[in-house]
């Protein structure tokens, strides 16, 4: 019988490491014996061997080299199988080899990789044809620990383990099923007995007209044409031993042509059947127009049916942008001088030039662009220096007992993946939208790392993970400090003023809007008090339904303020998400408390939607499954940023795909940077904080003197900034506000309530350009320098003041909507500045136009603090409009002295947009101003 030899021997519980991977047909002959031949016997044939020698070194590819004058000869795959029509592809922890060594047929075979334990090698190959494939197999392997299967769509049909001898098999398969061959070896070190092998592949299809590609055609173009693709073509072959006739037919009468429309095939002979649109297709109506086509034996009765599908589409109209400014068709639109607190308005015309054919206008989009700093954009990612390795499954760390994650590859289907999981005792519990991964139950007895290891060795599963254990980043309260220090600091507890967030002057720009939708994935929040109600997410659906139904068919019951997870494996608990720690209420408390409402406390935003998703217990921890449902849950709600006051498990995958699905979806993630004394994140991660994902804002702990607190993480490249973290006073469930929380928990949902006002200045602005307005705006500071990556701590005032909208959009109608054929619409652009600068934007216009889909028309204008020029008295024969202040001091200071001024001053002119204007009726305002005496 054959052995191999791979990975270590065990001997008498001694592992020697293994540095030969190696298979090769042993014989120990008899003294006195010569080589010869063995004889066949049936299905137990064997082939002649040779005795080899081999040293210890060399290993190439995953292969050992065996030297002497017998070494067996590499052979390319598919001629070992004995079949190149069948496409063959091997992966794995190696790849399997056509090798002459040992055979079926006495000439060569494919071989297993030479693997060690917890690895296995898959050749892989799929059937274009209904049909049964044929193939000898046999293996050699410690029984009962390692084994060859076969595989149908990834499912286990059969399997062999031991020392078994060659055996035939055969099974039906259908068109387009994956066969697959795994050889697989357990965690145990083996004593070296680790190799299957696969020969005489053979697959016949149920006919002997066999049709290659085995898919329908489907081309797209515009009326008229032309098409694309205009033809599709297909090898039909006779794989019998008598001629055949065959024929095509189909819809599409008129328009679609089958040449040749049928015929003759010899044994062996192959033809080319072409499938094409003709002039007909240019008549056709704009839509879809699918049509259907059979190619038949005529002979067996044997028919494959193939669905094509031809879209047409309108020809649209032609787009040409005019605006009120002249030149009127230059793209460009600049407002000149506008005095803050003042506005000016002007239209772009949308012309549909084509007098046949309609021109929809699919979007308009307001881009801004920030006057002063502009957001990061050359470095997208900003809260790392460099790619976080995908780090190995940790079973040491906290987790939830029997369970794991197992995220797959893309395109996997879910009869593929049950069988994964039916061929691992494991049943599926949770299966997420947002990432491509489910949460499994496996039986009580199980090794995780084998389960990992088990999983991840499948083809198509990306990861398999434990479900992590993390906890709310929070220490114990303090005692109550009358005044939010992180808000507005002016020395009220002893420490520098101005150490502060400068929450008082941001909101000179914006006390936030209840448009603005915040995720806090926490503890929970009690939606119910005084100063959160007003300001809670309402779930109108559910709000405004029946009691005890889901009536926005979500599958979670009455829903109206979020959700709770913390079942442990990522199942929905209930609809209720009522805060019964604390925590979850404090976060929101800071980034959205109702402000102005003459109770409690005015926090960063006075008027925000909070969405309470809770997934930490009532202790305050959870589970990474739970996580990632809450986190599903505000992507599928439309939530723009979530707060992330929690952490501390070990590197999940499934998370981190997670998060990064929920930037794909324009979704900021706010996130603790730890409390574990001041540990380096970069040395030592804390998730989610340390993640690479771009849409993380990773957040320390400041104190009332502007230092780190005592035991915030940091991190010069996985830290973003500092803010507030130390006695900060906020919501308690209950309508409390009975002490102070400290920790980096406290600190995210400050930027996460700046983050919050930005978007509410900036509706649908790129989550890109929030990070960038709130980290390039910080208040830089030396003590940070070295300790986080931008140098200081969050700065709201600047951060919104360097992101102001000073244009707006308006009287636009609903998209998209059309434009006849030569006609027109207009909408109005605002330059409304509230801030000095110079200040410019974009508006990108979308439609259907062929050559232009998508026009740019920038915007520009510049705000100023000064009045306008004055002329000097002596040349006030004209009367002139200006800002009474500026008036009057300095004519005040023309007179030199303090005597009131006698005259009368009244508008002839007035200074608009730059530059003066002489006074009529029609000017807006039509207003004349008089000073008296």
């Amino acid at each position: 019988m054959s052995k191999c030899l791979s990975g270590g021997e065990r001997l008498a519980g001694f592992v020697m490491p293994g540095f030969i991977v190696l298979c090769l047909a042993l014989i120990i002959l008899p003294a006195g014996a010569t080589n010869g031949n063995i004889k066949d016997d049936g299905a137990n044939r064997r082939t002649t061997t040779t005795a080899v020698s081999w040293d210890t070194n060399p290993i190439v590819d995953n292969r050992a080299i065996v030297h002497g004058k017998d070494a067996p000869e590499e052979v390319e795959l598919c001629n070992a199988l004995d079949n190149c029509v069948l496409q063959w592809t091997t992966l794995g922890a190696a790849n399997w080899v056509g090798q002459s060594l040992e055979a079926y047929d006495g000439e060569d075979a494919a071989r297993s990789g030479g693997i060690t334990h917890s690895q296995d090698s898959w050749l892989e190959t799929m059937v274009s044809e209904s049909g049964t494939l044929s193939f000898w197999w046999q293996v050699s392997s410690e029984e009962e620990h390692d084994s060859l299967g076969f595989y149908v769509d990834y499912v286990l049909v059969e399997q062999i383990s031991g020392s078994m001898p060659w055996v035939r098999k055969s099974f039906h398969m259908y068109a387009g099923q994956m066969a697959s061959w795994r050889y697989s070896k357990d965690g145990l070190v083996s004593s070296g007995s680790d190799c299957g092998w696969v020969d005489a592949v053979e697959f016949v299809p149920d006919d002997a007209l066999t049709i290659s590609p085995v898919s329908g055609f489907s081309s797209t173009g515009y009326q008229n044409g032309p098409f694309t693709p205009s033809s599709k073509a297909y090898t039909l072959t006779n794989t019998g031993g008598a001629s055949l006739v065959w024929s095509v037919s189909g819809d599409g009468t008129g328009w679609v042509e089958y040449a040749p429309a049928g015929g003759s095939l010899a044994p062996d002979a192959s033809v080319l059947l072409t499938v094409s649109l003709n002039a007909g297709a240019e008549a056709l109506n704009a839509g879809l127009h699918p049509f259907d086509y059979a190619i038949a034996n005529d002979g067996t009765g044997y028919s494959r049916t193939f669905q094509g599908v031809l879209t047409v589409i309108p020809i649209p109209g032609e787009i040409v942008i005019e605006d009120t400014i002249v030149p009127a068709d230059d793209l460009d639109v600049p407002f000149g001088n506008v005095i803050p607190g003042l506005s000016r308005t002007e239209q772009i015309i949308l012309h549909n030039t084509d007098a046949a054919h309609e021109l929809v206008v699919e979007g308009l989009t307001l881009m801004r662009v920030p006057s002063g700093k502009s957001p990061s954009t050359t470095q997208p990612v900003l809260s790392v220096s460099a790619d976080v390795p995908k780090t190995k499954a940790d079973t040491t760390r906290p987790h939830r007992p029997g369970q794991l994650i197992v995220g797959f590859k893309p395109g996997l289907k879910h009869t593929v993946t049950n069988g994964f999981h039916a061929s691992m005792n494991a049943k599926r519990v949770r299966s997420y939208t947002l990432i491509s991964a489910d949460v499994v139950e496996l039986p009580a007895d199980t090794n995780l790392d084998k389960a990992v290891a088990a999983y991840t060795a499948l083809p198509g599963v990306a990861y398999a993970e434990p479900n992590y254990e993390v906890h709310a980043l929070v220490t114990p309260n303090d005692p109550l400090f009358d005044e939010l220090w992180g808000m507005n600091n002016t020395g009220q507890t002893g420490s520098p003023p101005d150490a502060d967030i400068n929450a008082p002057e941001a909101w000179e720009f914006s006390k936030g809007s209840h448009d603005v939708l915040v995720g806090v994935i926490d503890t929970g929040v009690d939606y119910t008090h005084e100063d959160l109600a007003a300001n809670m997410w309402v779930n109108e659906a559910e709000y405004t339904g029946t009691a005890g139904v889901d009536d926005d068919g979500n599958g979670i019951v009455d829903d109206i303020h979020g959700a709770r997870w913390t079942n442990g494996d990522g199942s929905v608990t209930s609809g209720d998400p009522m805060d019964g720690d604390g925590h979850g209420t404090h976060c929101s408390g800071t980034l959205g408390g109702v402000g102005n409402n003459g109770v409690g406390v005015a926090d960063v935003n006075w008027n925000v939607s909070i969405m309470a998703l809770k997934f930490l217990d009532d202790s305050g921890s959870g589970y990474d499954t739970d996580a990632i449902s809450a986190l599903e849950y505000a992507v599928d709600k439309g939530a723009h940023l979530t707060n992330n006051s929690w952490g501390g498990g070990g590197y999940s995958q499934a998370l981190a795909d997670a998060i990064n699905a929920a930037g794909m979806a324009n979704q900021l993630f706010i996130a603790a940077a730890g409390n574990d004394i001041g540990n380096n994140n970069d040395v030592n991660p804390h998730y989610p904080a340390t993640y690479p994902s771009d849409n993380i804002i990773a957040v320390a702990a400041s104190g009332q003197n502007d230092y780190k607190s005592y035991l915030s993480n940091y991190g010069p490249t996985t830290v973003d900034l500092a803010a507030p973290g130390v006695w900060i006073l906020s919501t308690v469930p209950g309508n409390g506000y009975d002490g102070t929380y400290s920790g980096t928990s406290m600190a995210a949902p400050h930027v996460s309530g700046v983050a919050a006002l930005l978007l509410s200045l900036n509706p649908g602005a790129p989550y890109q350009e929030v990070k960038g307005w709130i980290l390039d705006n910080v208040t830089p500071l030396p003590q940070w320098e070295g300790l986080v990556l931008t140098g200081g701590r969050l700065n709201a005032v600047e951060a919104l003041s360097h992101s102001n909208p000073h244009f707006q959009l308006a009287n636009a109608p609903e998209l998209p909507f059309a434009i006849e054929p030569g006609g027109s619409v207009a909408f109005d652009v605002i330059y409304a500045p509230i801030a000095v600068g110079t200040h410019s934007g974009k508006v990108r216009i979308s439609s259907n136009d062929m050559d232009e889909s998508e026009v740019e028309v920038v915007l520009s204008g510049s705000a100023s603090d000064s009045d306008p020029p004055v002329p000097h008295p002596a040349d006030l024969n004209e009367d002139f409009l200006i800002v009474m202040s500026e008036a009057i001091a300095y004519l005040a200071g023309w007179q030199q002295g303090t005597n009131p001024i006698g005259y009368a001053i009244r508008a002839a002119y007035l200074w608009q947009n730059g530059e003066w204007y002489l006074y009529n009726g029609s000017l807006t305002p039509p207003t004349c101003w008089e000073l008296a005496p």
